[in-house]
């Protein structure tokens, strides 16, 4: 069986009320799939509770997998889990060869 390996763009979509980490809508980051390893870029400066909240989707989406609940194929939504601020982040997955 062939392995599938992608790579992961995530992205702040929205914002209910100013988050206490200065996350802004339209920030990203991404995860790079490098042979199997997935190595994170761009992560300076990102909360630490909305990165747990949005790694375990991404590494599905990085290994070829899929979730039920994507609103389209290859791409999900994540929430930071502080209820007051909302924010919403949206993961999709990048082809191989164009993850550089």
């Amino acid at each position: 069986m062939e392995q599938k390996e992608f790579g992961v763009e995530i992205e702040i979509e929205s914002i209910y009320r100013p988050c206490g980490a200065g996350h802004q809508v339209g920030d990203c980051c991404r995860i790079r799939n490098v042979d199997g390893a997935l190595k994170m870029e761009g992560f300076d400066g990102w909360c630490p509770e909305l990165v747990q909240a949005v790694l375990a989707n991404c590494s599905v989406l990085a290994h070829g997998g899929s979730l039920a609940w994507e609103d389209e194929q290859g791409k999900v939504r994540s929430a930071c889990p502080d209820g007051a601020c909302r924010v919403i982040a949206a993961i999709r997955r990048i082809p191989q060869e164009h993850q550089n």
